[in-house]
C-alpha cells in the first residue's frame, strides 16, 4: 500500500532535530537593543484558526510550533486556502497543508502533509506565490512552473496539477474568449506558438488571479479570475512600461498596486474603499482603473510621499514602506488594519503609522485579509488590525484573557469586539529575531531564526544548538 504520509527530506534538513525548552520569561530589556539571541535555527509559529492543519486540535490561544525546518533558512513564505508554501535559501520547496486540486505540489497521491515537506520534482527556485487553489514558482533559470486548480493553472481548462508543471508565457494577443466552443482551438494554438515564448523574471498570485512579469520587467500578463471578472485560462497580455521597469506588485480582492524600480507606485482595479489612495470620495472619474495609474500620494497636508520601497495588499488595504524607512496605509480600516485612529471607516489619503514603544524603522510590512504586521530594523515584530482566532498574537496573553471587554451590540465571535488600529510590538517575541511572516484571512505564520552557518564541504546549514521558546508548555510542538 502506498505511503500517503512518506515525508521526503532535503540535504538542509540532514541533521538531527534538536530539542525545544520553554521558559516562561517575558523581558523588556530588549526594546531598544539587540538581544544576544539564545538560538538562530529556525522555528515556524502558527497562530490563529487551523485551516492549513485542520487536525490540529492545539486550543487558538496557543501556537503551533513547527520545527522540521530547523536547518532551513527560509527565504519566502505564501500560502492559499489550506496549505503553505515554504522557499529556502538554498532554492528547495516545502508545503503542508490540504491540496484537494494538487495545491501541495507532491503528486497525485498525496492531498495532505501534516508538516512542511520538500517538493522534490523541482530545484534552484527563487520565488514562490500561492492563490486560492493554485499555486506558482519561478527557477533561477527564469522557468515558470505552475499547479492546483485547473481553471487557474494557466495550464489547461479543468486539468488540476498536482506537481509542478512548466507554463510558457506566449504572447497570443489580448483577445482571449472564454467559451467552450472557442477554448480548445486557443488552446491547441498556444501550445503550438513556441517562437513568441517570454521570459519570465517575477510572479505574483493571489485569490484566483496569477500575474507573471516578463521583457525584462516592464510587461505583465495575467490570467485567472481578474479583477474585471474575465476568467482567463492561459496567460494574456496585460501592460507594458516603456521606460519603466517593474519592482514588485501586490495583490488585493479587487485592486492590484505595483512599484516601480523608480519608486513610483501605480495602481488599478476597484479603489471604492480607498485602495488606490484617492483623496476625494467626489472624484467625477470614479474609483475604477481598468489598466495601470500613476498614484500620485499626498499626506493630509499636501505634501507629496517620498519614494516607495516596499508595498503589500490586503482584501481592501496598503501598507507602503517609504525611503524613509517609515509606514503609511490607506484603505478600508473598519478592522483597524490601517493602524491609525479616528472614526472614520476609509482611509483615503495616506497616514503615517506609528511604530510605537522604540519607533524603530521599518524592514518589512504584511498584509492579511484584515489584519496587518511589520517587522523592524531590530527584528521585532508589530501586528494590528482584525483580532479574531488570537491571530495578532498579543491576544493570548494571559493578562489580555483575563481582561477583555466586548464592544455592544458585536457579536462574540466577531474580531471587531476587540480590533485594534494601533501598531502593537509583540513582546513574547523580544528574545527571538522574527524574519519572516505571513498573514492569511484568519491566521499569522511567523518564522523566527534562520542565521545558520554553512558547511563549507556540501553547503548544508546546520547548527548544534538547543531551540529555547517562551512559549507555554501546553503549546503544540508538531513532531
Amino acid at each position: 500500500m502506498a505511503n500517503f504520509f512518506n515525508i521526503k527530506k532535503s540535504k538542509e534538513e540532514n541533521v538531527a532535530q534538536p530539542k525545544l525548552v520553554t521558559k516562561a520569561i517575558i523581558s523588556s530589556n530588549f526594546i531598544n537593543k539587540l538581544p544576544k539571541y539564545e538560538d538562530k535555527r529556525t522555528i515556524i509559529y502558527y497562530w490563529g484558526k487551523r485551516v492549513i492543519n485542520e487536525n490540529d486540535g492545539t486550543p487558538e490561544h496557543l501556537p503551533t510550533i513547527y520545527t522540521e525546518l530547523s536547518n532551513v533558512k527560509i527565504n519566502e513564505i505564501s500560502c492559499n486556502k489550506t496549505c503553505a508554501l515554504f522557499l529556502s535559501n538554498m532554492g528547495n520547496m516545502y508545503s503542508f497543508g490540504k491540496g484537494l486540486h494538487g495545491e501541495l505540489g507532491q503528486g497525485h497521491l498525496i492531498v495532505y502533509n501534516m508538516q512542511p515537506t520538500l517538493i522534490d520534482s523541482v530545484t534552484n527556485i527563487k520565488q514562490i506565490a500561492c492563490g486560492y487553489n493554485h499555486s506558482l514558482c519561478l527557477s533561477k533559470d527564469n522557468v515558470l512552473y505552475s499547479w492546483g486548480h485547473g481553471n487557474y493553472n494557466g495550464l489547461k481548462c479543468n486539468y488540476d496539477k498536482f506537481v509542478p508543471t512548466v507554463l510558457n508565457i506566449i504572447n497570443n494577443g489580448d483577445a482571449i474568449e472564454t467559451t467552450q466552443n472557442f477554448l480548445s482551438h486557443l488552446i491547441t494554438d498556444y501550445e503550438k506558438s513556441e517562437k513568441k515564448k517570454k521570459k519570465c523574471t517575477q510572479i505574483y498570485a493571489k485569490y484566483n488571479q496569477s500575474i507573471a512579469v516578463c521583457d525584462n520587467n516592464t510587461s505583465m500578463y495575467i490570467w485567472g479570475e481578474t479583477y474585471n471578472n474575465y476568467l482567463k485560462y492561459m496567460p494574456t497580455f496585460f501592460y507594458k512600461f516603456e521606460s519603466h521597469q517593474i519592482k514588485q506588485i501586490a495583490m488585493g480582492k479587487n485592486f492590484g498596486i505595483l512599484l516601480l524600480t523608480n519608486g513610483e507606485l501605480y495602481g488599478w482595479g476597484d479603489g471604492t474603499y480607498g485602495e488606490l489612495g484617492q483623496r476625494s470620495f467626489d472624484d467625477e472619474e470614479g474609483y475604477y482603473y481598468i489598466y495601470p495609474e500613476q498614484l500620485i500620494l499626498r499626506d493630509a497636508n499636501n505634501k507629496k510621499l517620498p519614494n516607495i520601497n516596499k508595498i503589500s495588499a490586503g482584501a481592501r488595504h496598503v501598507l507602503l514602506i517609504t525611503e524613509d524607512e517609515n509606514v503609511w496605509s490607506f484603505g478600508d480600516k473598519l478592522s483597524g488594519q490601517c493602524g491609525v485612529s479616528g472614526f472614520q471607516n476609509i482611509v483615503g489619503t495616506p497616514k503615517f503609522v506609528e511604530l510605537h514603544e522604540n519607533n524603530q524603522k521599518a524592514k518589512k510590512v504584511f498584509c492579511g485579509e484584515r489584519h496587518s504586521g511589520c517587522i523592524n530594523k531590530l527584528n521585532q515584530l508589530y501586528m494590528w488590525g482584525h483580532s479574531a482566532h488570537h491571530k495578532l498574537i498579543f491576544t493570548a496573553s494571559s493578562d489580555f484573557l483575563l481582561n477583555q471587554n466586548a464592544q455592544p451590540g458585536i457579536s462574540i465571535q466577531s474580531g471587531l469586539k476587540s480590533k485594534f488600529s494601533k501598531a502593537t510590538l509583540i513582546y513574547s517575541m523580544l528574545h527571538q529575531k522574527v524574519t519572516n511572516a505571513y498573514l492569511g484571512e484568519d491566521f499569522t505564520i511567523v518564522v523566527v531564526g534562520g542565521e545558520v552557518t554553512k558547511n563549507k564541504k556540501n553547503g548544508d546549514q546546520h547548527s548544534d544548538k538547543t531551540f529555547y521558546s517562551i512559549q507555554e508548555d501546553s503549546a503544540y510542538i508538531s513532531t
